[in-house]
């Protein structure tokens, strides 16, 4: 739902004279039994109760209708036209928490026109984009779509004041989640194509939660996913060396089996003597917390201690091996 549209019938619920909370019930009742109301219907109703209000005060009684009102379009047979009406709403009525409130009604709509609507109301209001109402509806696109609409946001190119934690504290992973198997160069491409830091550490902050070798390796060979890897602390180590075998259908409830990261390890241990002594420093603190965390939870039964026992060289390293520390 919404499923059908029936001009005729819809057109002669609302031509009958009555209050106007009792026609916004009238919509409101057809949307939830499968009809879809005429959006140039619903708005000559909505001049109607503006044209009321033309003159009067202006009180939060008054605010909550209008908004009412404006939650119904997103379900009409043209859901752009929410923007119409907010277009006859004065600006100074206006606030972001109440266009916030309309995202909700998004869900029912198709990916293609949830994203476009989406990134009109970021141009609309643009301080839309640290609201987790916005950021909620963003998720539940495609992998690509919401990438596409998240970057924009992160590079400056939507809207203003981007903030990834305004979002749900899972959004990477749930990102990572919604990959496709081709999904994972496509968001290499973004990543080469980023311009600034925080949209360089949003493609590596999702692309690590897939568990990705190429991300991590090339999360080493940048300042921004060095720091994003740190960020993340134990549990994005945790979640490149094991996999979750699950329990329960929300994932709560899971079983830690160890992956083997024999691969992983060696090329973390060439990056141990790498001339850039961030990234060297960064290969042994990563390698130590794969050393702990083994040590702990288990180690996969093929995977040798040593991370690359033919290059000759001692692992764990000794202090004089380490020319970073002071």
């Amino acid at each position: 739902m919404p499923h059908i549209a029936r001009p005729e019938l819809t057109a002669k619920l609302a031509g009958f004279e009555f209050r106007s909370h009792n026609k916004l019930d009238l919509f409101n009742g057809m949307i939830v039994g499968g009809l879809v109301p005429s959006a140039d219907l619903v708005l000559g109703e909505f001049r109607k109760v503006l044209a009321e209000k033309e003159n009067g005060w202006w009180d939060d009684q008054t605010s909550y209708a209008m908004f009412n009102w404006l939650k119904v379009f997103p379900n009409t047979d043209r859901p752009a036209s929410v923007f119409d009406a907010l277009s006859l709403i004065p600006e100074k009525n206006v606030s972001r928490w109440q266009i916030r409130d309309i995202l909700p009604q998004l869900r029912l709509l198709d990916d293609e026109t949830r994203a476009s609507m989406l990134r009109e109301f970021a141009l609309i209001s643009p301080d839309m984009l640290s609201e987790h109402e916005w950021f909620d509806q963003v998720r539940k696109l495609g992998f690509r779509t919401a990438m596409d609409l998240l970057l924009q946001g992160a590079e400056g190119d939507l809207g203003k004041g981007f903030d990834l934690k305004a979002g749900h504290f899972l959004l990477p992973e749930q990102l990572a989640y919604a990959m496709g198997d081709d999904d994972l160069p496509y968001a290499f491409e973004k990543l080469a194509a980023a311009r600034s830091e925080g949209a360089k550490a949003l493609v590596f902050s999702v692309i690590l939660k897939a568990s990705s070798l190429e991300g991590l390796l090339a999360a080493t060979e940048s300042p921004v996913g060095r720091q994003t890897l740190r960020r993340q602390g134990e549990p994005g180590v945790q979640g490149m060396i094991y996999t979750k075998e699950l329990h329960s259908p929300d994932g709560t409830s899971y079983e830690l089996r160890p992956r083997n990261a024999s691969e992983l390890r060696k090329r973390l241990f060439a990056l141990t003597i790498s001339p850039d002594q961030d990234q060297a420093a960064f290969a042994v603190e990563y390698l130590s917390r794969i050393d702990a965390l083994r040590q702990a939870d288990g180690a996969a039964e093929d995977e040798p201690r040593h991370p690359d026992i033919e290059s000759g060289r001692p692992w764990p390293l000794h202090r004089n091996d380490r020319p970073w520390l002071p």
